[in-house]
């Protein structure tokens, strides 16, 4: 795996050269559909490090073959990395391309058993066409390729001849400020610091297009590297001065190509049923110590322990109160693993515990629901785990709430995507999902949400309902006004 994460690295500026040079050919197309390709690969690369089985979908015999398929051909590009020289290298080529033609032989048969595991080992990216024919009217589409020593800014709707193309400042350069801002955000930095950093963020990110902004209906974002770690909603636009967030509802995708998928798949409008989860027990609270479970030390830092979240009790509380009788709720020692994986048929899924994120090995990131007080064989440790969503989870979600702490974060794969917790719910069958970009307080968290169900209760789609959440924060007199409390969450998937 690092050998094959590290070949992709190495010929990510290759990839950007060349969508560069497709540009000053005057190819924009071309351009556009070499960076969605590039972003489709993100999750094979990642999937070859961890095992994961999709035994309700794919026979035993098949999986064991999509497995060695992958193993064989992970192990020969190794060996071509560490052999540059011939003639041996020549061998190596040929038996890569023996093993390319037998993974691409399994990869047909696993497409044809299960069309939802193929999406994530054989991801293919839309073309223009294709993606300008889902996108809703109105509907405005940015994407990001961050590159030395210039970026480029794609911007389209689905009017055919609607693509332009802008030029950025590098990669480098945003990342620096994308650091500086999120460096000051924080409850006890002077709210003009922060407006003054997003105001400059904005200018280089947002300006090429305010004109297209105003226009828009909804706004979709498909960041890259640093970009996917920036909370968008603070952007200022140069003209107006306004917030991204007071001038268009928005969502974010890691790529065109995951849009698309989620489009076909939108499912038509029903009633509102929620269930949802909160103030998970965790054993050892208050004492010396905590039951040692080996995950949950692996992704801990050294010396911190999981602390109670009296907060989101009532936060769970209050979604009953917004949808009596159309609630399901579990708090404390019933808020478990198990019930989760249980669920099948809401509509709202709210989970309200502690987000722990392994940055390293994005698969291995996990939601802390109840934790038992001493282990037991056949049941779960507690800690949902992005690929136990993955294998075990299946859901028919409009929405997914991770209210929780970095629940978009995961590991950037050479400009790819951050790979984690939101696409494992994507794969689970939910349509958006709700999740923070840093560690939040439980109670300012609240408050956004009792917002945010507010308006979904009064009929607004998730987009639109998280816009008027922030505005109703940002515009408030409260210590919630201060951007850290209202622009933490993201709403990422097919919000609309």
């Amino acid at each position: 795996y690092e050998s094959r994460s590290g070949f992709g690295a190495r010929h990510a500026a290759d990839v950007f050269d060349f969508v560069s040079a497709l540009l000053e050919a005057g190819e924009p197309e071309a351009a556009f559909e070499m960076v969605e390709r590039s972003r489709a690969r993100a999750f094979q690369e990642l999937l070859t490090r961890r095992r994961l089985d999709f035994g309700t979908e794919l026979s035993e015999d098949l999986q064991r073959e999509l497995w060695a398929a992958d193993a064989e051909y992970d192990r020969l590009l190794g060996s071509l990395a560490r052999l540059p020289a011939e003639p041996k290298r020549s061998a190596i080529l040929e038996d890569l391309e023996r093993s390319r033609v037998r993974r691409r032989e399994v990869r047909a048969r696993v497409r044809v058993a299960s069309p939802r595991v193929s999406g994530l080992y054989d991801a293919r990216a839309s073309d223009l066409a294709s993606l300008q024919e889902h996108l809703e009217p109105g509907a405005l589409l940015l994407a990001f390729a961050l590159g030395e020593p210039r970026s480029f800014l794609f911007a389209l709707d689905r009017r055919a001849g609607s693509l332009e193309v802008f030029e950025l400042p590098g990669g480098q350069r945003i990342a620096t400020q994308v650091k500086r801002l999120r460096e000051h955000l924080s409850p006890t930095v002077d709210p003009a610091l922060v407006e003054a950093l997003s105001a400059h963020l904005g200018s280089w990110l947002l300006a090429p297009v305010e004109d297209r902004l105003a226009l828009a209906a909804r706004l979709i974002l498909v960041p890259d590297g640093s970009l996917h770690s920036l909370p968008f909603s603070l952007l200022r636009l140069p003209g107006s001065g306004a917030t991204l967030a007071e001038t268009v509802a928005s969502t974010v995708v890691p790529s065109a190509t995951i849009l698309t998928e989620l489009q076909v798949d939108r499912r038509p409008s029903r009633p509102i049923q929620v269930t949802a989860f909160g103030d998970p027990h965790y054993p050892g609270y208050g004492e010396s110590g905590q039951r040692d479970e080996p995950v949950l030390r692996s992704i801990l830092e050294p010396g911190r322990k999981l602390h109670s979240l009296p907060e989101t009790r009532a936060e769970v509380l209050g979604l009953e109160a917004h949808f009596p009788h159309r609630a399901r709720i579990f708090l404390g020692a019933e808020a478990t693993e198990e019930r989760v994986k249980a669920v099948k048929d809401a509509s709202i899924l709210h989970l309200a515990c502690h987000g722990l994120i392994d940055r390293q090995s994005p698969l291995e990131s996990a939601l802390a629901l109840a934790i038992p007080s001493e282990a037991e064989e056949g049941r779960d440790n507690g800690l949902l785990q992005a690929w136990e969503i993955f294998e075990q989870v299946r859901l028919s979600a409009d929405l997914v709430t991770l209210s929780a702490c970095d629940t978009a974060l995961g590991k950037e794969l050479a400009g790819e995507g951050m790979i984690g917790l939101t696409r494992a719910f994507h794969f689970a069958g939910a349509r958006a999902v709700l999740a923070s970009l840093w560690s939040v307080g439980d109670g300012g968290t609240s408050i956004l949400m009792d917002r945010f169900y507010r308006h979904l209760k009064e009929g607004l789609a998730p987009a639109q309902a998280l816009r008027r959440a922030r505005l109703d924060l940002s515009t408030g007199s409260g210590r919630t006004a201060h951007p850290f409390y209202w622009a933490a969450f993201e709403l990422y998937g097919d919000g609309g």
